[in-house]
């Protein structure tokens, strides 16, 4: 079972410096967009993964699209 039972509750997700330690980031990505509402907004932090890595991850999981980009973090609205 997913540790968030219902979906499109959330408006806006941070992730904050984990996606190096997720061993499957293409389906926590599929996961958070499958909780989130329409109009939302992922705002990945890089923190100590390559910010590639993190990019290459968002594009290939296919289910969000970095709309914007800083030095601090991405984000990113659903596909």
């Amino acid at each position: 079972g997913s540790p968030f039972p219902a979906d499109t509750v959330a408006d806006l997700i941070y992730a904050l410096d984990m996606f190096r330690r997720v061993g499957n980031q293409g389906a926590l990505l599929a996961e958070l967009r499958r909780i989130t509402k329409p109009g939302s907004a992922l705002t990945p932090n890089s923190g100590h993964q390559p910010r590639e890595e993190t990019r290459r991850a968002i594009h290939d999981a296919g289910v969000w699209m970095v709309e914007e980009e800083n030095r601090e973090y991405l984000r990113c609205r659903p596909v």
